[in-house]
């Protein structure tokens, strides 16, 4: 289970808004006491006297001009406000002192986290016109949603702002929400992504993981947000001594995860374009380029060398970003370092399936991300049997030993710097490549066997 400042890659330098609704308050305050102390906190909008008590100090700066020494707000966890308003909610702090307040913790290394909406304990909200309030000097946002308003009807009761939810959604009000309706509120330009500053790319936190129909629903909503925000979160409220309102406890961190498909080789043994042979009515590398496809892997890479124009022209109806690999007589080694090189910057983490493997299932990959989205590890290798194999799923803190790689075996140079867990598959025979005419007869028959 990823820590949460861990899952979020959050540090000392952190300067985080927090938008949206169904969790906000209570993510905000287990962020603040994950860190070591000091850390600050303030709000654009406006907080309970309540939530406010959860803090170790509270200062109502009415001033924006106010004192604001680093050294005397040393307690482990300090508020800033503005003063209390006649609805007995504390007003958000003057903009000129958050811009003081931001500097400061800048330059004696303290987080400050930011509560940059209000949804008056709503599951779900859409921004109102003047919303959300982020400042611009951010370095990160988190954009929260509840999936505990999955199958209720949209309504005030469950929605704040519900008629701009239907707007950007599109589903009628009373409707039941569904989890296609929280994508597409995170995803509109003024849903979740609304206000967001330029330089950022926002995360997700998907609250209320509890039972499986909620987690299933939040992985769905992970892989439409993905790449648009650079992680989605599922969370949950675990009891806490420290917090009247319970801490939130990430149980798995969705993030970009590219596919590589190695399909370079002359196939000498097999003596013809091996990836070009039909296998249940279309070629080879078809079902290898479509499972990887029908897993979310995104980009799909694939790495071509011998036969590059055939091989290219049987992928073109495909979305696959093809990757010329010149030196492909040198070794698999050069496939995987030119396909590395041609990652884009927010993938964090790929998993390389062989071109001539064509039983691979969907749910091995499936099962790789979810290893890896629950438990983060540099190395996922599927075994049956006793029998290691691919695909196989490297992190993205592996990359630069992927780039160093020489000669031919591949991957499997780094194990003993980075020890691979081993993730359980039943049936050894998805490991079956097609080297040579005796392999591609056996899969025939097996295919044949299996009707």
């Amino acid at each position: 289970m990823p820590n949460l400042l861990t899952a979020l890659n959050f540090t000392r330098e952190t300067c985080a808004a927090i938008v949206g609704a169904g969790g906000k308050t209570t993510l905000l305050f287990s962020l603040a006491r994950s860190f070591s102390p000091p850390v600050w906190l303030a709000t654009t909008a406006h907080l309970s006297q309540e939530q406010c008590s959860w803090s170790d100090r509270h200062v109502i700066v009415t001033d924006p001009a106010q004192n604001l020494d680093a050294g005397e707000f040393s307690s482990r966890l300090t508020l800033f406000s503005g003063p209390l308003t006649q609805s007995e909610r504390v007003a958000s702090v003057p903009e000129s002192f958050l811009l003081r307040l931001a500097e400061s913790a800048a330059q004696n290394h303290i987080p400050l986290l930011i509560e940059a909406d209000g949804a008056r304990t709503r599951l779900l909200k859409a921004p109102k016109e003047h919303e959300p309030p982020i400042p611009n000097f951010v370095n990160a946002v988190i954009v929260v949603a509840n999936l505990k308003a999955l199958g209720k009807p949209l309504s005030e009761e469950s929605v704040y702002n519900p008629t701009g939810f239907s707007q950007i959604t599109h589903l009628p009000e009373n409707a039941p929400i569904a989890s296609e309706h929280i994508a597409d509120a995170f995803l509109h330009p003024f849903g979740g992504l609304k206000n967001i500053p330029a330089h950022i790319t926002p995360q997700a936190v998907l609250t209320h993981a509890v039972i499986p129909s909620q987690q299933n629903a939040g992985r769905s909503i992970a892989r439409q947000l993905l790449p648009t925000y650079q992680a989605v979160h599922l969370s949950h409220l675990q009891p806490s001594p420290i917090l009247p309102c319970g801490r939130t406890e990430v149980i798995e961190s969705w993030k970009p995860t590219a596919g590589i498909i190695l399909a370079a080789g002359a196939a000498s043994r097999f003596g013809a374009p091996k990836l070009l042979q039909t296998w249940q009515g279309k070629p080879i590398l078809h079902h290898v380029i479509e499972t990887a496809l029908q897993a979310g892997l995104s980009p799909l890479l694939l790495v071509v060398g011998a036969n590059a124009h055939q091989i290219q022209q049987a992928a073109c109806a495909y979305p696959v970003q093809i990757v010329s690999n010149p030196d492909w007589a040198s070794g698999q080694a050069t496939s995987i370092r030119a396909a590395v090189q041609a990652l884009p910057a927010h993938v964090s983490a790929a998993v390389f399936l062989l071109g001539d493997q064509p039983r691979t299932p969907v749910e091995l990959i499936d099962l790789l991300l979810l290893e890896q989205a629950a438990s983060p590890h540099p190395i996922l290798l599927p075994e049956a049997q006793g029998r290691p194999g691919n695909p196989t799923l490297f992190d993205r803190s592996t990359f630069a030993a992927l780039m160093a790689l020489t000669g031919d075996s591949g991957g499997r140079q780094l194990f003993t710097h980075f020890p691979p867990r081993k993730i359980p598959w039943p049936d050894p025979q998805v490991f079956q490549d097609i080297d040579t005419p005796d392999d591609y007869a056996q899969l025939i028959a097996g295919s044949s066997s299996e009707i």
